[in-house]
């Protein structure tokens, strides 16, 4: 038995509506059209509209907030929030920390973290000074002002680095690299400093009023060690400490003028009561860079009202 003529209809209608629902869809990303009306609602549909990074943010729950630009950022804190093009190619990865010495760069993620109670210690025992770096890629270019570098008070500060940065350009020729000049320098031996500030000074003629240098990139490299000697500790405290932090243990012939002279175990061992200088007993270096933060003007609008072209 067959419907009625008017429920038929009224069938066919609610097929062609509920079809062109499905049809919108589909062929609007973005948005959905139903009973006259555009619907844009959720995460999917805000982030299909071009322009959703110029002033708004859409949170996991698909609420849209507005984007505020703020001014006195701390570029770094965020770096991984951008994306960047891979090399030459189309593929992209977030920014942050991309590249640490001969180890993955997921270790220096604490250094922009915002907590100085996290750190990267490098692994100083059986690797050479060439693999103790870091570099980070704020992931946009910002006009930045100083550059500070903090380390960790239950370790030891770097006994001396340098810092460098780039605004992105790469030298010419066949085999092309980042160009980088020098922010700041620990030329000489510290221990006991564990915060230093730099400015950064700029690298050309800017508008008057325009404090700083345009950077996107930032690498800090270890330039000394002092390896097994990082700590002299007393004999008591030497023991206590596990074997693996256990360092050097020196011994000094002492001369008749008081002057002190390292020598070897076995020398010391036959020198007489007089001969016989201090034991100095020291604990491994604990090298471990808690913050490096970027202090720049603000947020870059340009950066975050254009996408990238790759």
């Amino acid at each position: 038995m067959g419907l009625p003529r008017r429920a038929s209809l009224c069938l066919v209608w609610w097929v062609v509506a509920l079809s062109g629902v499905v049809d919108a869809q589909q062929q609007h990303e973005g948005y959905l059209v139903w009973r006259g009306k555009v619907i844009v609602e959720g995460r999917d549909h805000w982030l299909a509209w071009d322009g959703v990074a110029v002033g708004r943010q859409v949170g996991d729950d698909g609420v849209l907030r507005p984007r505020f630009l703020r001014r006195g950022i701390n570029a770094a804190l965020n770096a991984p929030e951008f994306d960047v093009r891979i090399g030459r190619t189309n593929r992209t990865r977030p920014a942050g920390i991309v590249a640490v010495g001969a180890s993955a760069p997921a270790v220096a993620a604490p250094i922009i973290d915002g907590d100085d109670a996290t750190y990267w210690q490098p692994p100083i025992r059986g690797q050479n000074l060439e693999q103790y770096w870091v570099e980070i890629d704020l992931g946009r270019g910002v006009i930045a002002r100083r550059i500070v570098v903090r380390f960790a008070r239950d370790g030891d500060p770097f006994l001396m680095f340098r810092v460098l940065a780039s605004d992105g350009e790469e030298s010419f020729g066949s085999k092309r690299e980042r160009r980088f000049f020098r922010v700041g320098q620990q030329a000489v031996p510290n221990k006991s400093k564990y915060e230093f500030s730099y400015e950064i000074p700029p690298q050309r003629q800017y508008p008057e009023g325009v404090v700083g240098e345009a950077i996107q990139h930032v690498r800090l490299e270890m330039l000394a060690t002092d390896g097994p000697r990082g700590r002299q500790v007393s004999e008591s405290e030497y023991q206590q400490l596990p074997p693996q932090e256990r360092g050097a243990i020196d011994h000094y012939l002492r001369t008749v003028t008081g002057r002190e002279i390292r020598v070897v175990s076995e020398t010391y061992d036959e020198l007489s009561a007089d001969e016989r200088g201090p034991i100095r007993y020291y604990r491994w270096e604990r090298p471990r860079l808690a913050e490096v933060e970027v202090l720049a003007e603000g947020d870059n609008v340009i950066g975050l009202t254009q996408r990238p072209e790759f």
